[in-house]
Order: structure tokens, then C-alpha cells, then sequence
């Protein structure tokens, strides 16, 4: 076998070093075409040791390639460690254990890229804030406060139940201690804190902590650890901490999980934010997996038989979610169901319906959103 063969067909993975010493060992007679020819070689043995890498669900795989992996390909690199961790949790949390590996590699695909939030675009500003000073900062507040109080104040009037809803959620969120001189020693605080690029999940230097931290774990071989874990999370994405994990049994947001055994999988997405909040469904086929909706969106015939029961207009909220059985052959589903009026926290009615394809629904009953509910056959 030739240099050339041995390059493309060998477990291969160099450094910019090591290419620069074997260009430097060339003769000089070395034609520019034939550097070009080997250039062209280079690049796509590097794009084979790559698709190699992506190619990995497993941990000890990959932890015995780590050390070849050149630096510029390190953060990708513990993007697929995170892929084949989650592979392997959901193998081990699943209850059913004959899934086929491409089905669950598929699967563990799609949550990770529904996942990805991204590092490219920064949610702030990139032109750097200037602090404000004291007497900028109280007028500032003071404007602040009329207007969440004449916006309160309207509330209370047009819609009471909204305005205790808002008022309470306010309450639990605000962080203004109502002294507006300890409030801006705390938000130059905060403005220091976040000056600092390290601090900055989306910042260059911040991301090279990280893999310089990942390093670390690795090299001690503290694979399993839960810094190592929240590592690879940051390493993914800023938005790490909503992460969603395998269980076995599905009781809460951001989850990874079985609805009918070897029929229908679903993960959970959330931004931190109800509007960021929802389940993606998907039907087993074969080693495949299919994207469903859950919802009858586009099913006239279900929205002329609800509409009879429900004056005011409807609506479903994909971050309900909803539970799943399957009796013969047909689906039966409850979830929320939303008043035209009701706030996204806040479903005002219950509902179940039944299908057989996800494309076609039949509303069977609903209720009042309650202790004791209410139900009415739809008919």
C-alpha cells in the first residue's frame, strides 16, 4: 500500500504539527500539482476521522479515541460523547429492551437536535452596555413602576382572575427588594458579573473553558461525574440546564421517554419559558421513527363537533402533552383543552378523543377543568 492509501484507509487523525513536517520532508522536485493532489487527500482523510467520530453511540469507543483528537475537533467531539451517553441511558431506562440500535440511535438524534439552542447567536447585545448611574437607574425604575401599575390597574378592571393570576406570579418573580439604592448596588453587581466573558455561556473564551475543563475530567478519567455530565450539557448548548433525560416512567417536563412500549416515543423541549415549552411525538416504524401530532389540528369535522360545546372558540397548548393509550386498535388521548380567553398556564376544560393514523380524531368527552369534573359525551 502507498503513503497516500495508508493515509486514507488508516484510523487517521493528524495535527497541523505533524502535517508540516511531512509537506517539510518533501523534495523539492514536488510538483505544485502533486502537493494540490495531496492537499485534496489530506482534507478528506480529515473528513473520514470526523465522520468516524459522528458515527460512535459508545462511551469506552470513544473515550479510547480521545486522546487523538485534534484540538480543533474537540468540542464536537464531546457533542457526540454527550449523543452516546444519551444513547446509552435510554437503552438502560427504557422498559422494553429490543429496540433495535439504529431505531434508538435515530431517536437519540432527534432529541439531541431539537435540543440545540445553539452557540452561534447571542441573545444580548454585542455593543458593550455602559452602567448607568445612580439617578439613571431610579428614573428608569420609577417609570417602570407606573407603567406595571397602570398595566395592573386595567387588568384588575377587564379581567379580575387574570389580574390575581399576574399579580401572584409577580410577586414570586421579582427580585427588587422596593429600597431602589440596595437594587442598583445589585445591579452593578450583576453588570460587573456579566462584563467578565467568562461568565458569558455564548462568549469564545467562555467555550474554551469548558473543553479546557472536559480535558481535565477526561484525563482523570472521571467520565461519570456530575461536573463532567453539566460539562458536556454547557459544552452543547448555553441552554444546558433543560436538557431532558431518559426515565422510565414520564412524570414531569423535560424527559425522555416511552408513551406505549415499541409503539411511541417522545422527548420533552423547554426554554425555561411556557411559550418554548413542548412533547415531540414519534410512531415506531420498523428501524424508523415517524413524527406525529398528537393534537387534531387539521381535523374539521373534530372542531364542528367540540365548537357545540365550547362557544367561545378552543385551542390546545403543545406543552400540556398528553396521555396516551392504546385499547385494539385505536389511540385513546386526554389532555387540556383551552378556552379562547385562557392563558397558556391556565386550561379551562379537559378532553379525550380517540384515532387510529394521528390524522384522523374522534372528541369523545369533555369536561370542566376541576376537582370534580364534570363530563359531557360529545356527540
Amino acid at each position: 500500500m502507498c503513503f497516500f492509501e495508508s493515509l486514507i484507509f488508516s484510523d487517521f487523525t493528524v495535527n497541523r504539527k505533524e502535517v508540516t513536517l511531512i509537506i517539510n520532508k518533501f523534495p523539492k522536485k514536488f510538483t505544485m500539482k502533486k502537493l494540490i493532489i495531496f492537499s485534496t487527500i489530506l482534507l478528506s482523510s480529515f473528513m473520514i476521522a470526523q465522520n468516524k467520530i459522528a458515527n460512535i453511540y459508545s462511551t469506552s469507543e470513544l473515550r479510547n479515541k480521545h486522546n487523538s483528537v485534534p484540538a480543533n475537533e474537540e468540542q464536537q467531539f464531546y457533542v457526540q460523547y454527550l449523543k452516546a451517553s444519551l444513547f446509552e441511558n435510554i437503552k438502560n431506562n427504557f422498559n422494553y429492551k429490543q429496540y433495535p440500535s439504529e431505531l434508538l440511535r435515530k431517536f437519540t438524534d432527534s432529541v439531541v437536535s431539537h435540543n440545540d439552542f445553539g452557540f452561534d447567536e447571542q441573545i444580548s447585545n454585542n455593543q458593550e452596555e455602559k452602567v448607568m448611574t445612580f439617578e439613571e437607574y431610579a428614573s428608569l425604575e420609577k417609570e417602570r413602576e407606573n407603567k406595571q401599575k397602570q398595566s395592573l390597574e386595567k387588568m384588575k378592571k377587564e379581567d379580575p382572575k387574570q389580574y390575581k393570576l399576574m399579580t401572584s406570579v409577580l410577586d414570586g418573580v421579582s427580585d427588587k427588594t422596593g429600597d431602589v439604592k440596595k437594587d442598583y448596588e445589585q445591579y452593578k453587581e450583576n453588570y460587573e458579573y456579566h462584563k467578565n466573558p467568562l461568565n458569558d455561556p455564548y462568549s469564545l473564551e467562555s467555550r474554551k473553558l469548558i473543553i479546557k475543563k472536559l480535558d481535565e475530567q477526561f484525563a482523570k478519567k472521571n467520565y461519570d461525574s456530575e461536573e463532567t455530565k453539566e460539562l458536556l450539557l454547557k459544552n452543547f448548548s448555553p441552554n444546558y440546564i433543560y436538557f431532558p433525560h431518559p426515565v422510565s416512567k414520564h412524570d414531569s417536563e423535560a424527559q425522555v421517554y416511552e408513551v406505549i412500549e415499541n409503539e411511541i416515543l417522545a422527548f420533552g423541549v423547554t426554554s425555561g419559558y411556557a411559550a418554548g415549552t413542548y412533547e415531540n411525538y414519534y410512531k415506531i416504524d420498523g428501524e424508523s421513527i415517524i413524527p406525529i401530532s398528537v393534537y387534531p389540528y387539521e381535523d374539521q369535522n373534530f372542531d364542528k363537533k367540540v365548537s357545540k360545546y365550547v362557544k367561545k372558540g378552543f385551542r390546545f397548548e403543545e406543552r400540556a402533552g398528553a396521555d396516551i393509550k392504546k385499547i385494539g386498535d385505536d389511540y385513546f388521548l386526554s389532555t387540556n383543552l383551552y378556552n379562547e380567553d385562557d392563558a397558556n398556564c391556565c386550561p379551562s376544560l379537559l378532553i379525550e378523543y380517540k384515532t387510529k393514523d394521528f390524522k384522523t380524531f374522534i372528541p369523545l368527552k369533555i369536561a370542566d377543568n376541576s376537582e370534580n369534573p364534570k363530563w359531557k359525551t360529545v356527540k
